[in-house]
């Protein structure tokens, strides 16, 4: 990470400093491993390592620098998306061109990891598509249309594809240790993950998604359900739906997805990573603690 930034100079070179300052500010001051640690954060982290050693793969086994440095350019490449996407004050449209370099960088890295096994990159092509797909069906339908947790379809068909940057690394793992018949197994596992960390996000994040006009799909259920309005207050939508039933019910959506991925990672021979999965489902009864102390002002989770 340092070598990259070093590498580069002039406009470009501002551009990418400035995101990582602005990275830092986001995280309220925590360090990189802190802010990527963080009970509310996505635990790519420990999935990653959780994988490793389902895999048998060593800790010193020199591929996994490679891997890891792949992982944080791509995490870092998708943060600048979303900061064009969901945050445009952040962000503005020469961002383009720090997601080009960190994008390129990341692939250099997984490549120098996974070596000969070429058929990551077809892995890391389709996941990466399927994520594209989805994220663009939510920006230009589902915000606009508002998707809602039904009986017929309580888990939206793009939400845990969000997620699937995720597979990339662990895809990456799995080749290096021969296991690539396991991709996808490994799509779907994050598929199943992701659905539930969505619906988990989607309730924290209730009242600036509300704020913003993007229409997850709780937010959406509150307004079908006639207890929330787009006038509300977005304090006032965290307590509606702290107080009814749709907070019990996209609770207990995410926990079948969460248990589902549990068992995908089972059915893989990964049960350290099923374990990691099976962690989440225990941070659930945090969630309601957590919203509580939002709508008192406690600030973010």
């Amino acid at each position: 990470m340092d070598s990259l930034r070093a590498s580069l100079e002039g406009p470009i070179a501002a551009r990418v400093e400035r995101f990582f300052a602005r990275f830092s500010d986001m995280n309220r001051g925590l360090s990189l491993a802190e802010s990527l640690r963080a009970p509310s954060a996505t635990p790519f982290v420990r999935l990653i390592e959780a994988y490793r050693a389902d895999l048998g793969l060593s800790e010193g086994d020199p591929r996994l620098l490679g891997i890891g440095e792949g992982t944080l350019l791509l995490y870092f490449y998708l943060r600048v998306q979303d900061d064009i996407v969901d945050e445009p004050a952040l962000a503005d449209r020469g961002d383009v061109y720090t997601m080009e370099v960190l994008s390129s960088a990341s692939v250099r890295a997984f490549g120098g990891a996974v070596g000969e096994h070429r058929a990551f990159f077809d892995f890391r092509e389709r996941v990466l598509r399927s994520f594209a797909s989805a994220a663009a069906w939510e920006v230009d339908v589902a915000w606009r249309e508002g998707p809602i947790l039904s009986a017929n379809e309580p888990v939206p068909w793009f939400l845990g594809r969000k997620f699937l940057p995720l597979a990339v690394p662990l895809g990456a793992l799995a080749f290096c240790a021969g296991r690539g018949a396991d991709a996808a197994q490994i799509e779907a596992f994050v598929v199943e993950l992701g659905s539930g960390l969505q619906i988990v996000n989607d309730v924290l994040n209730i009242a600036e998604d509300h704020a913003a006009k993007r229409v997850s799909p709780v937010l959406r259920r509150l307004y079908e359900d006639g207890r929330a309005e787009p006038s509300m207050p977005g304090g006032a939508v965290r307590a509606v739906l702290l107080s009814g039933s749709v907070f019990d019910e996209a609770m207990e959506s995410a926990r079948v997805q969460l248990v589902a991925a549990s068992e995908t990672a089972l059915r893989m021979g990964a049960g350290t990573l099923a374990s990691e999965a099976g962690a989440r489902v225990d941070f659930l009864d945090r969630v309601p603690a957590m919203l509580l102390s939002l709508c008192l002002g406690g600030g973010s989770p």
